[in-house]
């Protein structure tokens, strides 16, 4: 046997022992959600994302130099040896580093939330990944069972760190504006879902006659042979109510669509550099912890306002009128709550969004008599 055979073969115990460390030094890391570990890494002029995205990077060559080795023969543990070292010694905890450092009083609760799940995605995939490394002298085909298995795995970590890049690429400000597109695509789907619900069961037919009326209910009666299917609504005049609250409803829906919309115009994308550690404060009366206060709130109605719009939907297809009425009033007060909050800019002076969000939230709470 070789001398290099002998290397190679001497290598394998070696590997196996990196192959293990690595392996709970991973799982340490994803028990500990992202949240406790990481080496004091000098960020210099480096901003905490802008860390991310150089670890996300690496990692992505590693998890592809990890599996070209294992698809490419031969085995050569020397290789599999520096790339695990490089991981564990300094890429990973230069990730946790900076996830740490993307602090929910700085980034906002949300962003934080969701770097730290990106981050965790990419532990959780390099780790699969790495159990794949074979102890034996031969490589795995790309084109087998086994090989296709790694190309996924391998695929998933590419999708995790893209996910951290993109989160430098857009900011802060971008990641909340596509967080509140996401409430206003949920509300506008709500609304078509009522829209066609009202259609199925006559409810958008304006009626001009007690005779068209008595007609209607009949009609709703004669659809359906369970007495279930339209609760509590045997009367025309049940019917009648539904329908109002339908139509207020969704003209409410359509206000809130707009003032998310504005939200975004008007507040998301004049935010100021976040994070801040000091605004200038002859331009901007709120400093950035401030602001970050304000953001976190302000989302967390949004989806509490998403999900009531939800409730308020199930209700409706249940005939619940005094459901109804609970949940309009819970939502759509919520939403004049939501446009308070947001009245003055980042400068704590009024602008055009004040005085239209001032109108228009007082239209979208105000009861309507039944």
């Amino acid at each position: 046997m070789s001398v290099a055979g002998n290397k190679t073969e001497n290598d394998i115990p070696e590997l196996e022992a990196c192959i293990k460390n690595t392996l709970k030094f991973l799982h340490d890391v994803q028990n500990l959600e992202i949240s406790n570990l990481g080496a004091q890494v000098e960020l210099g002029k480096e901003t905490p994302l802008g860390l991310a995205y150089e670890t996300a990077d690496l990692i992505r060559a590693h998890a592809t130099k990890l599996s070209l080795l294992v698809l490419n023969p031969p085995i050569i543990p020397s290789t599999f040896l520096k790339a695990l070292r490089e991981l564990t010694a300094r890429i990973i905890p230069s990730l946790v580093f900076a996830v740490n450092l993307c602090r929910p009083t700085e980034y906002t609760l949300l962003f934080n939330r969701e770097i730290k799940y990106r981050a965790t995605q990419i532990i959780i995939a390099l780790t699969s990944l790495i159990k794949t490394i074979p102890l034996k002298k031969q490589a795995l085909s790309e084109n087998s069972p086994e090989g296709k298995i790694i190309l996924a795995k391998t695929g998933k970590i590419w999708d995790s760190c893209d996910a951290i890049k993109r989160l430098k690429t857009i900011g802060i400000d971008g990641y909340l504006i596509g967080v509140t597109q996401d409430y206003i695509d949920l509300i506008n789907d709500a609304s078509e879902e009522l829209q066609e619900w009202a259609k199925e069961e006559g409810l958008n037919e304006r009626q001009n006659s007690t005779e068209e009326k008595n007609s209607e209910t009949d009609t709703l009666n004669s659809e359906s042979d369970d007495p279930k299917a339209i609760p509590e609504c045997t009367s025309s005049d049940d019917v009648d109510g539904i329908r109002q609250r339908f139509n207020v409803t969704q003209n409410k829906l359509r206000l809130l669509v707009l003032m998310f919309q504005a939200t975004i115009k008007r507040r998301l994308r004049t935010l100021p550099r976040l994070p801040e550690k000091q605004l200038d404060k002859s331009k901007n009366e709120l400093d950035g912890l401030a602001i970050v206060k304000v953001l976190d709130h302000a989302l967390d109605m949004m989806k509490a306002i998403s999900n009531l719009i939800d409730d308020l939907a199930g209700s409706f297809y249940d005939f619940d009128v005094q459901k109804i009425d609970k949940e309009m009033e819970e939502c759509f007060s919520m939403g004049f709550r939501l446009a308070e909050l947001l009245a003055d800019n980042w400068e704590g002076k009024p602008d055009r969004f004040s005085a239209w969000a001032s109108y228009n939230s007082s239209v979208t709470v105000n009861s309507v008599k039944y």
